[in-house]
């Protein structure tokens, strides 16, 4: 008589299969991992844009834009910071209105994994001479 062979995978096969399942599944926790953190970067960005944005648009609307710093905080978490000059053109003979210029520069600052993360906005702000001046408010 003869004896039928088993079919089957030895030990050694089975070890190389599971070795190699976990090297894979590492990779993909890796991975993840790495997403994860970067939407957690993006989604401060993000909400750092719109305390800037925020910021931007409420300043100087009710008041004459002056030159100097502001703080504030959005959130809780982010800190801003408002620095505002005088701006001239490189040719300030071919402006045809006469306009007071600002520059605005914005810093959000806020702390994520044990480090101050910070984005920084600019714009440029026009403001009629004479808006301001008769009433002294708007």
């Amino acid at each position: 008589m003869r004896r039928a062979r088993q079919r089957g995978f030895t030990l050694i096969e089975v070890i190389a299969a599971i070795l190699l399942l976990s090297l894979a599944f590492a990779a993909l926790l890796t991975t993840m991992g790495n997403a994860t953190r970067l939407a957690v970067n993006a989604d401060a960005h993000t909400r750092a844009a719109l305390c800037a944005q925020s910021a931007m648009d409420s300043a100087f609307v009710l008041k004459p834009i002056r030159a100097g710093v502001t703080q504030g905080h959005c959130d809780k978490l982010f800190h801003w910071q408002l620095q505002v000059r005088r701006w001239q053109p490189r040719n300030p003979g071919r402006t045809p209105v006469q306009l007071d210029m600002f520059r605005l520069d914005l810093t959000v600052s806020w702390k994520q994994g044990g480090h101050v993360r910070r984005a920084q906005f600019s714009t440029l702000r026009a403001q009629d001479q004479g808006r301001f001046v008769q009433s002294g408010t708007p």
